[in-house]
């Protein structure tokens, strides 16, 4: 998984579709293993030596171990999603929803954009814009 992960996908979602499909097809016991997967996925993990480590927070803590994630992304972000804030901390997009608003209600966060496009930014960033 983390090879998939690691690999910048240039082509998008047809090459990841195309490249599942083709592991898929190839694999036996629908299992991927490491040396199922094409060289050149390999080699780009090896070559940009990617972090594979987990992050070291305990998911099950609840909405403080989902804190720690979110202030820890914040520092190498700026601005995080619905979707992706899902993506992080493995809960449902209900939840996602309400952590992310209470992360507002606490002045953590400030929301900024409207349906899908709904970034959430940190609060300190968007006073300091407003100065600007």
């Amino acid at each position: 998984m983390f090879y998939l992960m690691a690999y910048s996908w240039p082509g998008n979602v047809r090459e990841l579709k195309n490249t599942v499909e083709s592991l898929f097809f190839l694999c036996e016991g629908g299992l991927i293993r490491k040396s199922d997967l094409p060289e050149y996925l390999i080699r780009f993990k090896d070559e940009y030596k990617v972090d594979d480590s987990k992050p070291n927070v305990n998911l099950s803590s609840g909405f403080d171990g989902r804190r720690e994630l979110l202030l820890d992304y914040f520092k190498r972000n700026g601005y995080i999603t619905n979707k992706t804030y899902c993506d992080l901390t493995k809960v449902n997009r209900v939840t996602a929803y309400r952590d992310l608003s209470r992360f507002v209600s606490e002045g953590i966060l400030t929301m900024i954009g409207m349906g899908r496009s709904v970034k959430y930014i940190n609060a300190n960033k968007s006073e300091m814009q407003k100065d600007i």
